[in-house]
């Protein structure tokens, strides 16, 4: 396979047959440690200097509905448990390694529950309704290279009765910063299908889009990589030059 040109500023997408498969790009690092967190919808608790506010010290994944009290005149009904529902604030400050200047930074959530609302040194940078669905935001433009950054994100479960079943609240999955250069993958931008099985084998495509968000084009090359279920790399395909 020739290495693609991607043209600045564009997307391109790569259809490939192997017999081998799983995609990735990128530097992750995990950021569920050294939270803080409050109850009640806290004015000023996305700014860089916060608000006065019971701020406790919490690690991620964290249901902070899940203490309770019961009650049964709480709005989440028993669907929801009879726990309690309304709005909490999550903050985190974190510094980039010099090494890190120059790099493109995303920040990944796995689950917040629900309506959560995303800051990154006072600069709202996303919103999702949906508490199931994770986000992945570029925070690359708003990150201080030389100081401490702050996190801030707002959960709001106070719409009620809204499940079937308890949901829970807060952060509730793991939060992590993606590192990558100017061409990656694109987020959710790999698919994956077995157009192909037999008792024997299978044959397995791979789809996977890639941005180029430098100023000049660059030539790219796609590596995919299959790992057993004992964690066992497998097999490994690269395009050639």
């Amino acid at each position: 396979m020739r290495k693609p040109l991607i043209g600045s500023g564009t997307a391109l997408c790569l259809a490939l047959l192997l017999g081998i498969a799983s995609a990735g790009a990128g530097e992750l690092r995990p950021l569920d440690t050294g939270w803080t967190f409050a109850r009640g919808d806290i004015e000023g608790a996305e700014s860089r200097d916060g608000a006065v506010a019971d701020w406790q010290k919490v690690d991620l994944p964290h249901d902070w509905a899940i203490a309770g009290p019961f009650d049964r005149e709480a709005p989440a009904t028993g669907s929801g448990g009879f726990l309690p529902t309304g709005v909490a604030w999550y903050r985190k400050s974190f510094t980039l390694p010099v090494e890190d200047r120059g790099k493109r930074v995303f920040i990944e959530l796995d689950g917040v529950m629900e309506r959560g609302g995303v800051w990154i040194n006072g600069m709202h940078v996303g919103h999702r309704p949906n508490g199931y669905a994770s986000v992945r935001y570029e925070i690359t433009d708003h990150l201080r290279p030389d100081g401490e950054n702050v996190i801030a994100v707002r959960a709001d479960t106070s719409h009620q009765p809204a499940s079937r079943w308890y949901a829970g609240g807060g952060i509730y999955r793991h939060v992590r910063l993606l590192l990558t250069g100017d061409v990656h993958v694109d987020g959710w931008g790999t698919r994956a299908s077995t157009p192909a099985i037999t008792a024997d084998s299978a044959e397995i495509a791979i789809e996977s889009a890639i941005l180029n968000q430098g100023q000049a084009d660059r030539v790219a090359r796609l590596e995919v990589t299959l790992t057993g279920p004992d964690g066992r790399v497998v097999g490994v395909t690269k395009g050639q030059p």
